[in-house]
């Protein structure tokens, strides 16, 4: 357990920018001491009535298909060029962590600019931004830096590189939170951590999660629990999901959220199922929100996918949903040192926590009824004695939601059914069950969410 945690609530998103102001400057790669450092400075955050803990996982380690990586370690890496005699320092390490390719193999040696050339890169659409590139699998070394220094190098001169980088042992890291609820079924929300000196991607759904767990761990009475995982991108959820195959079945629906902090349309991406109840419930939610000014798409052809492919696998099957504001035509500070905190806009970081809100309302009062009466029900007989002249639709809704309650519907089936607000069929279901007139199981169950 991670003690001495912040209780903070934010109104303006001050707690949310004040936390990506702290992990944005952080050197966080795969397996990294700021790995660590990012995951205790995220547990400060988290409110004390949940439970934070840090999981751990051997480099080496199988985890399904894949293999844990080792701790990527710079000791020290810069190139210079020789000019009139003198060897100039061009790009160091020490000044950002951008220059260097992540999980760069170690070199040393003199190149002529032909050979350097190949590993030197910059974005020339951002010329005076620093890409951040990474090659974990690939093991190729190289330096960014923004093409407007590119350009200036000289072509005919000596270049001396030192790359002094280590692959060791160590342990790729996990933070779980975890708010408990009646039913021990959990909302997943995923978080990555792993892009150094990078904010919008990804620590932007960091701070949503977290301010959202701040809200969430005041109310009292809950049947859904709440889990958020803080990880390197795949490999983590990968990792936490091997090393815990029996909690999968408890996870009801998931969440996946980067690049919410600009001034951009919501971007809804659907489970792999494509229409599961989940979906649907999203929609519902930024269909109210947003006005219908959101944007909607298919599983893997909507946004950069990322952890919502591992939950949504074959064999995982958690019914995942990912949110953020990717415009059309990209983001062109995207993977450039030009994605940092003031390009966040706090307001729009609240805008999508407050979503969250909403998803896991909706996703903890969701149940299946099931009617212990026969016949059509004399509503007014029974008490159900709502103002049908105010709003004729409501008493047709109504009427129609009493022939389908064989358990084989949630309530935001009926929602939907009886084109009703799904708060309305929640309030009469809550009449009827008060009245014994319905029972009921929780919603999103195994059986739905397959």
């Amino acid at each position: 357990m991670i003690s001495d945690r912040k209780s903070l609530s934010d109104p303006d998103g001050k707690m949310m920018m004040d936390l990506v102001e702290r992990l944005w400057p952080l050197h966080r790669t795969l397996v990294s001491d700021d790995m660590e450092t990012t995951l205790d400075i995220i547990g400060e955050y988290l409110p004390a009535e949940g439970e934070y803990h840090k999981n751990h996982y051997p480099s080496g380690e199988k985890a399904w298909t894949w293999v844990i990586p080792e701790k990527f370690v710079v000791n020290e890496a810069y190139m210079e060029a020789k000019i009139e005699g003198e060897y100039k320092r061009i790009v160091d390490f020490a000044d950002n962590p951008l220059h260097v390719v992540s999980y760069s193999p170690p070199f040393s040696g003199n190149l002529s600019f032909k050979d350097l050339d190949k590993h030197l890169y910059s974005n020339p659409k951002r010329p005076d931004a620093i890409p951040w590139v990474f090659k974990y699998y690939e093991r190729d070394w190289g330096f960014c830096m923004p093409h407007s220094t590119y350009e200036k190098l000289p072509r005919d001169c000596d270049y001396r590189v030192v790359m002094d980088t280590e692959f060791v042992a160590g342990n790729l890291g996990v933070g779980e939170f975890t708010l408990e609820g009646k039913t021990g079924d959990y909302l997943l929300i995923v978080c990555a951590i792993c892009h150094p000196m990078q904010v919008n991607d990804s620590i932007s759904g960091v701070a949503v999660a977290v301010d959202f767990a701040q809200r969430l761990a005041a109310v009292t009475t809950r049947d859904l629990g709440l889990k958020i995982l803080f990880l390197p991108e795949v490999i983590g959820s990968v990792a936490y999901l091997a090393a815990n195959e029996d909690l999968i079945p408890r996870f009801r629906c998931g969440i996946f959220t980067e690049f919410v902090g600009h001034d951009s349309p919501i971007r809804l991406q659907r489970s792999r199922e494509d229409n599961h109840e989940w979906d649907r419930i999203a929609r519902y939610v930024l269909n109210r929100s947003q006005k219908g000014n959101f944007l909607e798409g298919a599983y893997c052809s909507t946004v950069i996918t990322n952890d919502e492919k591992v939950t949504n696998a074959p064999g995982v099957d958690i019914p995942t949903i990912a949110l953020n504001r990717w415009p059309d035509g990209g983001w062109d500070r995207y993977h450039t040192s030009d994605d940092n905190p003031s390009v966040m806009i706090p307001e729009k970081l609240a805008e999508v926590s407050r979503l969250y809100d909403d998803f896991f309302r909706i996703a903890d009062t969701n149940f299946y009824p099931r009617s212990t009466f026969r016949g059509p029900l004399f509503l007014s007989g029974v008490g159900l004695d709502f103002d049908w002249q105010s709003d004729p639709q409501i008493k047709r809704g109504v009427r129609e939601l009493t022939y389908h309650l064989e358990g084989d519907r949630s309530a935001f089936d009926l929602a939907e059914i009886c084109g009703l607000e799904y708060e309305m069929v929640l309030l009469v279901l809550g009449s009827m069950v008060e009245k014994g007139l319905v029972e009921g199981r929780p919603g999103l169950s195994e059986t739905e969410c397959g």
